[in-house]
């Protein structure tokens, strides 16, 4: 940011660091953020929304073309000074085009409101992402609402991903058309779609310049006089520097110390002493114990930033700080194989505090790859390979797809131009509520990877399966589809077949008929045969209670994982109208759900039993595995279909 040069962008004067600091000075704005203007003003007027727009936009097209993404761009990071001028501000998370190693591969980082689906999914970060994160911006402007809304981050960014923003016309007839249409295309799912650079979308935006005198810009400018920030002006000054305090005459010296002939004389004058009554005070003494007090705040900060107490320490996972949550770093991974990977963990306690809980890892696919005691991943043969990890009464789970390596390149030689695509890690089946880890790679005429890898992703039956930029599908229903890589003018597609979640039917109850029940007659039997009369069989006893019921309980994990109300209901027909909206609004905002579920103590009373049932939701929430421990008590009641669930509390 400090190399960037522009009006409205906030002007960083200096970046220095200590032994334990880092810090930099920049410009102090008199104004106010555009997220409280908004909040007073509720719809902001059209042109002057325009006139903030296409200002913003301006910065961010000069910021772009010098390879910086801003990627958090959001109201509060967007000041109008007391000239009703906008300045972007805060590029604390800004991406270099040409610093490779500045973010983690994989990172999620930005404001979740106003997150680019890329930024939603981890993926490459480019202008487009400020451009979307503006097209919020200028929708919340104009609409006097976000987009979008969820109860939960998970929810929030499923929906930047997945769902479009409704148009908001209706809502504001003063906007007009063109400029409607030129925020919806801000706001497109794919970076592709949207304009091709900033400069195009101010344009499409509209360029409007409020002049001094417009009524406009005279709001403005008296909104952002209220600002906090001038009240701040109004209690503290800029200090000047301290003045000399003694009569002395400084020589320039020359070598060895000997004056210079040539230095010219400077002298000062000397400052008389006030009465100050018997302290003696002088000005000179009240600087020095103001210089001195403001040296010893600025230790005191110092010493603060350093210690940082506002910041969650991780602290070793005990018996009383249990594992609540546990997520392995980084999730779903496409290897060669060969290859090795050091995986890593994120816990926390209940309270959302870090833990350095000892970890146990493990792997039931011991021959496609193995894992470490300290969690590195090795890959041994194509196929796929679940890895687990254990700690604090907490489990989390990662799919790993290990495909085979691609041919060595030839040395000295670049790579070609792409002449097909090869996909590794593509399953010919999927149950529904499952994912599946894809890699395409485009490949030369040597079969070495191509020079320009880019890759997109798109599926024939979105009800069927999905899948993100990353090649990662989730399978949502049963039912056939169509899954194409794209490169350029090249396409490679994989047929998927979803299949239903295994069901397992109970075996319904014999019942002993009401009366005895004869037997076949013979085709020709005599006129005086009596038909032989035999009595039925009792049933048989159920073996074990616990095994049905297990598996009614099993019965009702798949159908969470499928997502499909319907299928819970099924299972839990005693389900509470507040019971299925509750379960609703949870799997839709848990993407990728795989539930654990085991019987503890069980009661059974006749055709009634009573289960303590404990397990894990495990889903992905930015890109990670999440881990969401589940524990209830399920009352199930035995009728001629079998077990169900009565009630789960």
């Amino acid at each position: 940011a400090a190399q960037l040069s522009h009006p409205h962008i906030i002007p960083i004067f200096a970046v220095r660091d200590t032994e334990e600091m880092l810090f930099f000075v920049m410009k102090f704005v008199e104004g106010r953020p555009l997220d409280s203007i908004s909040k007073e003003l509720g719809k902001v007027p059209v042109r002057m929304a325009q006139s903030i727009l296409s200002r913003v936009g301006d910065a961010l097209g000069y910021a772009h073309r010098r390879g910086v993404v801003h990627r958090d761009i959001k109201p509060a990071n967007l000041m109008v000074d007391t000239e009703g001028q906008p300045v972007v501000t805060d590029f604390g998370i800004a991406k270099v085009a040409d610093t490779r190693n500045l973010t983690m591969t994989g990172a999620t980082v930005g404001t979740p409101h106003y997150m680019s689906p890329e930024q939603c999914m981890a993926g490459k970060i480019t202008g487009a992402s400020d451009q979307y994160s503006l097209g919020v911006v200028a929708y919340e402007m104009m609409s006097g609402q976000l987009p979008f809304q969820g109860d939960s981050v998970v929810s929030l960014l499923y929906k930047h991903v997945h769902e479009p923003p409704p148009p908001f016309l209706a809502e504001r007839p003063d906007c007009p058309p063109a400029l409607h249409d030129a925020i919806m295309r801000m706001l497109a799912k794919e970076p592709a779609d949207r304009f091709p650079s900033m400069e195009t979308a101010v344009e499409a935006i509209g360029n409007v310049s409020l002049a001094f005198d417009d009524p406009l810009r005279s709001q403005l400018m008296t909104i952002a006089k209220k600002g906090v920030n001038i009240e701040i002006l109004k209690r503290v000054s800029t200090p000047l520097s301290p003045t000399p305090i003694r009569s002395r005459t400084m020589k320039r010296t020359g070598a060895a110390g000997r004056p210079d002939p040539g230095a010219a004389t400077i002298r000062t004058t000397p400052t008389p002493a006030l009465a100050t009554g018997s302290t003696g005070t002088t000005p000179a003494r009240s600087k020095g114990l103001l210089w001195g007090g403001v040296g010893l705040a600025v230790v005191a900060i110092m010493v603060t930033v350093w210690l940082r107490p506002w910041e969650k320490r991780a602290v070793p996972a005990t018996a009383s700080a249990r594992v609540a949550s546990l997520t392995i770093e980084p999730g779903a991974q496409v290897l060669d194989v060969g290859v090795s990977m050091q995986l890593g963990v994120s816990a926390r306690d209940s309270t959302g505090h870090p833990l350095a809980p000892a970890v146990a890892w493990s792997t039931p696919d011991t021959a496609i790859a193995t894992v470490s005691a300290n969690g590195q991943v090795t890959a041994k043969a194509p196929g796929r390979a679940r890895i687990v990890a254990t700690a604090g009464g907490a489990m989390s789970i990662a799919d790993f797809t290990v495909a085979a390596p691609l041919p060595a390149p030839v040395a000295g030689q670049a790579a070609g131009p792409a002449v097909r695509i090869q996909v590794q890690g593509a399953p010919a089946t999927l149950t529904a509520g499952t994912t599946a880890q894809l890699r395409a790679i485009p490949v030369d005429a040597r079969g070495a990877a191509a020079a320009d890898r880019a890759v997109t992703w798109s599926t024939s039956a979105p009800n069927v399966a999905t899948i993100s930029r990353s090649g990662l599908i989730s399978a949502v229903g049963p039912g056939n589809a169509v899954l194409t890589a794209r490169n350029g003018s090249l396409s490679q597609t994989v047929p998927l077949r979803v299949e239903a979640p295994t069901q397992v039917a109970a075996a319904p109850a014999a019942t002993a008929p009401s009366s005895p029940a004869p037997a076949p007659a013979a085709a020709n039997p005599p006129a005086t045969t009596p038909a032989p009369v035999t009595n039925a069989p009792a049933p048989a006893a159920e073996a074990n209670p616990r095994d049905a019921i297990t598996e009614v309980i099993a019965d009702y994990a798949r159908a969470l994982e499928s997502k499909q109300v319907s299928n819970v209901r099924r299972v839990y027909p005693g389900m509470t109208s507040a019971q299925e909206t509750q379960l609703s609004q949870t799997l839709t905002a848990l993407d990728q759900l795989q539930v654990h579920l085991r019987i503890g103590s069980l009661d059974v009373q006749g055709d009634v039993a009573n289960a303590a049932v404990s397990g894990e939701y495990v889903f992905r929430d930015n890109r990670r595995n999440q881990t969401l421990p589940v524990n209830f008590q399920a009352t199930l009641e035995r009728g001629p279909a079998g077990w169900r669930i009565r009630t789960i509390r």
